[in-house]
């Protein structure tokens, strides 16, 4: 096998591995504007080990560029080892991918000697939810709506275009752990990051520091498509310097593990764990890292609890804007749709689950309302940041003075 084969199937493992995004890697966003496609790409385009690749790829994997080249298997693991989320990570995506679609693994002797052995062989299990049913209570809920708002049902009409969005919880007794590494990983970010401002960090710590920001997908505050790496740091040192901030999220912005965004993201949430409240003190840090989380469990709880079903009736009106907004579509012609070729309106209604459909999760519920309650009840405090210098910076002066930087100027 050619050696650029060899290195970048040890990449791809290690990406693989630590789930890290391949976009500019082994992927790339399709040419066609219109196309939300990946296309995949080569690593070494000419079947050459070139430095740029080399370099990017020493940031990305935290490894030094000789390490790829010889394919290092110690090296690989270097921060599987220390950091013990990411394996527990895996296995949570596992459960989360099982758990989304089918009630319990049946894990019998027989089941396991069958998977062995017949490549061929399905995994007994029965799907979580029936849909049909949801369906007929849809239609049933619509019908009684309508009672009291005339028409919300359309007698005449078919529904169209359903979508059903629900959420599920299950057993993950790791979820303290895993998530307690996460946040030392948090930490030794926030100690590097500090630290570079200050004094000039060696190879050992930039690329430790390179890694877990690629892998938790760490940007900077006011330009969200800028990863904090070593060398961005190093670009606008003289602004972070300036800003003045003691608060680490005063500068960055942490866009993976909770959301959908980011290479760990995956709208994979930790509180689909039941255990996820057992450590009070992990919670109450994440919540501050994540000042949103509030909301989003808000929203986690209402679709643990219901079906929300979106569709669009046969005879529904098309979308239409405020008056402004067509006059501003309107003005470009590649942007506006004639009313005639636009789609219906859609509709929203939320189908309460049955307590067969809940699997015994009412508790586990109950820990989540009583987090989202206000301070004053109960619910989770979120801890203010550390204030803001006294000189007020808006987020367009900021952006301005590392876009001064980075072209080389340095006066504000």
């Amino acid at each position: 096998m050619r050696k650029t084969s060899l290195i970048e199937k040890y990449v791809k493992e290690l990406f693989d591995m630590y789930q890290l995004s391949k976009l500019g890697f082994f992927v790339e966003m399709d040419e066609d504007p219109d196309s939300l496609d990946l296309v995949p790409i080569q690593l070494f385009p000419d079947d050459e080990v070139n430095d740029e690749t080399l370099n990017r790829l020493s940031i990305k994997l935290g490894l030094t560029p000789e390490e790829i080249i010889n394919c290092d298997k110690k090296a690989a693991r270097r921060y599987w080892n220390k950091y013990p989320f990411f394996r527990l990570y895996s296995l949570f995506l596992d459960e989360c991918q099982w758990n989304s679609k089918y009630k319990e693994k049946v894990l019998t002797e027989e089941n396991l000697l069958a998977a062995i052995f017949n490549d061929d062989f399905k995994y007994p299990a029965e799907r979580r939810y029936d849909y049909a049913s949801v369906k007929d209570r849809l239609i049933k809920k619509l019908r009684d709506i309508d009672i009291y708002m005339p028409g919300t049902f359309h007698s005449e009409a078919s529904i169209t275009n359903l979508f059903y969005r629900t959420e599920f919880l299950f057993s993950f007794p790791e979820i303290p752990e895993m998530l307690s590494s996460f946040i030392d990983m948090i930490e030794k970010v926030k100690e590097l990051f500090f630290k570079a401002l200050n004094a000039q960090l060696d190879q050992n710590e930039v690329n430790e520091y390179n890694f877990l920001i690629n892998a938790l997908e760490i940007t900077d505050i006011v330009m969200p498509s800028t990863l904090l790496t070593y060398d961005n740091v190093c670009l606008y040192k003289d602004a972070y310097i300036e800003e003045g901030f003691n608060d680490f999220f005063s500068y960055a912005k942490v866009r993976s593990l909770i959301g959908t965004g980011g290479p760990l993201g995956h709208g994979v949430n930790p509180w689909r764990a039941k255990e996820f409240f057992d450590d009070v003190e992990i919670v109450k840090k994440l919540v501050y890292i994540f000042p949103s989380m509030k909301e989003q469990l808000r929203e986690f709880a209402m679709l643990v609890n219901c079906f929300e079903c979106t569709f669009t009736w046969s005879d529904a009106n098309p979308i239409t804007f405020t008056e402004a907004e067509e006059k501003l579509l309107n003005a470009f012609d590649d942007m506006y749709v004639p009313m005639n070729e636009r789609i219906g309106e859609p509709t929203t209604i939320y189908v309460e689950k049955t307590k067969e459909e809940l699997f015994g999760w009412e508790p586990y519920i109950e820990q989540i309302n009583r987090a989202i309650l206000p301070p004053a009840k109960g619910g989770f405090v979120i801890r203010p940041r550390d204030p803001a210098p006294p000189r007020d910076i808006y987020g367009m002066e900021r952006i301005q003075r590392r876009v001064e930087l980075k072209i080389g100027g340095r006066n504000k």
